[in-house]
């Protein structure tokens, strides 16, 4: 399961393994927490921004092979004053699916909405709770911090050279992001500098993670 606070994320921060956990026969699914509907362009109302930017993800996860897509729909921008709601939807989605391995943005992040889904978690798993059904849904339940607009402190690196040409065909599904800004270069950069530490010449791109 990812945790993507806006339509795009499970691409830059995460769609290179996402594509890798598909091909070798695992289940995947995004749960979308915002509407993405903040910076609406003009000519454009909320509404019709995150109608076109869901019809984006759909393309995007489309192409990464995720077909299980969940939508939250909360305010873009205002996760972090929604950490008790986001817990609570987190927690039924682990309740409904025995998830494995669970992809987050790291805490480390610019953007306050990525932080607000790190903090939702933390508040979700880290108390000892005593609920026998939580305790045994995460019993073993591996989760991943990645990255999308700060470095993290990695200790898990994956090679996605092969994913390259899926992540650029997902990225393109974006069109409206792309307008804005190159996320697409942006994401493959990061990946070729995560290579630095890689002595294999054949590496060519890397996302980098932090185990928890």
């Amino acid at each position: 399961m990812i945790l993507a606070p806006h339509y795009d994320d499970e691409v830059i921060g995460c769609g290179g393994l996402a594509a890798q956990l598909v091909s070798s026969g695992a289940a995947v699914e995004v749960l979308f927490l915002s509407d993405s509907a903040a910076l609406s362009p003009q000519g454009l109302s909320a509404g019709e921004y995150s109608a076109q930017r869901r019809a984006e993800a759909r393309e995007a996860c489309r192409h990464l092979g995720v077909t299980s897509l969940t939508h939250l729909d909360l305010p873009d921008g205002q996760l972090e004053h929604r950490i008790e709601e986001l817990a609570a939807a987190i927690e039924e989605r682990l309740l409904a699916q025995s998830v494995e391995l669970l992809l987050v943005p790291s805490p480390l992040e610019i953007t306050a909405d990525h932080r607000a889904t790190f903090a939702a978690l933390h508040r979700l798993l880290a108390p000892l709770r005593g609920d026998r059904a939580l305790d045994e849904a995460v019993s073993q339940l591996r989760v991943l911090a990645y990255e999308v607009n700060r470095l993290l402190f990695p200790d898990l690196l994956v090679d996605i050279t092969a994913q390259t040409a899926t992540i650029e065909a997902a990225m393109g599904a974006y069109c409206s992001q792309q307008d804005r800004h190159d996320y697409l270069a942006a994401k493959l950069s990061l990946a070729r500098y995560r290579t630095f530490s890689i002595p294999a010449s054949g590496v060519k791109a890397v996302e980098a993670y932090r185990q928890l």
